[in-house]
């Protein structure tokens, strides 16, 4: 296996590395395909028979999020910009609590697979196609950016080309997912969340060991001191105090009570207290794990601070950590970033296209009587299952144009999470929303978000608020206008709260 990596990546890294990579890989590999065994049926393939522990899921939550864009994406913005970005990742917990609060109580008592058949019940079917449609456009988009992110490191370490690089992981990660289910990506997440926060440490390790280990060196050498906070009320400036606290804010609050890849999870446990125990454990573990990632970044800015000639040779920031370890590590040490990078991404990827397919399955295919026998419906997920990947794959070859990984990701979801979050708040939160209203409000925030992108300067940060703002006040304004001209009486909130069952 590690001649056949070796000859397949050329002969950039040595043979130790090779073994690390095919060790690796084999293992998640083996995993998968034990976890595919028990996948008699569709549910069993996206929920993992709902009997996850917290624990794990915890793990996997983080892992989802923390995937090989923030690895490769946190340490290269730091290089280029500061480290304001990821200064209010304590916004987090707050927000997880608000939304254990008021959304996962509806959520497990309506015993989803989707979290969008929450839409359906709340309003009409055409709101949960509408929104289920937003979020395969984003989560294609997101996906795409997570293999485009680790095939830098492969073409940084192991001299692979960029195009081939995208295709060998975007097919390998497909015919992965198509034998794994939920149960496989859950513990897959587990594995390859230890094994990257140990690549940190390493990397971090031997960078501070360059600094001779001197903390208040590395801060000065990096300048972080002197670019930690614009407190600027510049809409124009890319990243602002303000603008950070909007945006962190409303993308906590989409990714963590809107996101089918993230609330798949939470429907994995087998109790509403499990699941509150997996939220509060994940928000509470990313912290210190992106504040590791937010040190590799500081200390790699001060080591090339002082090695310009490795700074010279950096094509691009979102390179940093490759390029540190193609000169830097030794042997072995690299074959461990490499592996990890890949694992977390075929974890990452799996997951997304298995939510993908289960949102697809669930809110059209199953939902409009297109697959409607129980055992077709797992040979369905699986076809399913290979196109996302296939559209994934080739998704990526074009998303590099978009700038830097973190930008790249931060654009595509500042289109669409504004307006998905107001669907999901107003109907949690207002008793006059409905369907008309919602709809209307969800486009024209979407217009609205087209507009400042395509024709002002504002900051990419701003247009998940203009979103957000747009699609609730204009949702709620004419849903309460609907309401009084066709005298629609208003749905009590207790009515969905008190549903035991989809």
């Amino acid at each position: 296996m590690a001649v056949l990596i070796g000859g397949l990546l050329g002969g950039h890294i040595s043979w130790i590395d090779y073994c690390v990579i095919a060790v690796y890989l084999l293992l998640s590999i083996y995993i998968g395909l034990r976890a595919a065994k028990g996948n008699s049926n569709s549910e069993e393939y996206f929920l993992g028979g709902r009997r996850q522990s917290w624990f794990p899921v915890s793990i996997s939550i983080v892992s989802a999020e923390l995937s090989a864009i923030s690895y490769l994406g946190i340490a290269g913005w730091i290089y280029e910009r500061d480290i304001s970005y990821f200064m209010f990742t304590f916004l987090l917990p707050v927000v997880i609590i608000l939304i254990i609060r008021l959304f996962i109580p509806i959520y497990r008592k309506l015993n989803l697979i989707s979290v969008y058949e929450f839409l359906e019940k709340r309003y009409n079917v055409y709101v949960r196609a509408f929104t289920a449609l937003l979020f395969i456009l984003l989560r294609v988009g997101h996906m795409a950016t997570a293999i485009f992110a680790p095939s830098l490191v492969f073409q940084e370490i192991a001299g692979i080309p960029l195009i081939p690089s995208i295709a060998i992981t975007g097919i390998a990660v497909t015919l992965y997912t198509l034998k794994g289910g939920m149960t496989a990506v859950i513990w897959t997440d587990f594995m390859q969340f230890f094994v990257l926060v140990g690549g940190a440490v390493v990397i971090l390790m031997f960078a501070l060991s360059a600094l001779d280990w001197n903390v208040g060196q590395m801060w000065q050498l990096a300048g972080i001191h002197t670019r930690m906070f614009n407190f600027a009320f510049d809409l124009r400036e890319e990243v602002t105090v303000w603008g950070l606290v909007c945006y962190m804010s409303i993308y906590f609050l989409t990714t963590y009570a809107t996101d089918q890849v993230i609330a798949q999870r939470y429907f994995t446990t087998g109790s509403e207290s499990e699941t509150r125990r997996a939220m509060l454990s994940a928000a509470f573990i990313t912290i210190p794990v992106v504040a590791l990632l937010m040190f590799i970044g500081i200390a790699l800015t001060a080591y090339y601070a002082i090695h310009p000639e490795l700074s010279h040779t950096l094509s691009r920031a979102d390179r940093i950590i490759p390029h540190f370890a193609m000169n830097v590590l030794p042997a072995g040490a690299k074959g461990l970033l490499v592996a990890g990078i890949f694992a977390a991404t075929m974890s990452t990827i799996s997951a997304g296209v298995n939510s993908l397919s289960a949102v697809l399955m669930t809110d059209f295919l199953v939902r409009f009587g297109i697959s409607e026998e129980e055992d077709q419906q797992l040979k369905h997920a699986r076809w399913v299952t290979l196109l996302f990947g296939v559209l994934i794959t080739v998704t990526a070859f074009y998303v590099g144009r978009l700038g830097s990984v973190l930008a790249i990701i931060g654009k595509l979801q500042s289109f669409f999470m504004g307006p998905i979050c107001a669907l999901f708040t107003l109907g949690v939160i207002s008793k006059w929303a409905n369907s008309v209203g919602v709809i209307l409000g969800g486009l024209t925030g979407l217009i609205a978000t087209l507009i400042v992108a395509n024709l002002t300067t504002v900051s990419w940060l701003w247009w998940i608020v203009v979103g957000f703002l747009v699609s609730m006040l204009v949702g709620y304004v004419c849903s309460r206008g609907w309401s009084l001209l066709q005298r629609i009486p208003v749905q009590p909130m207790d009515e969905i709260q008190s549903i035991e069952g989809s």
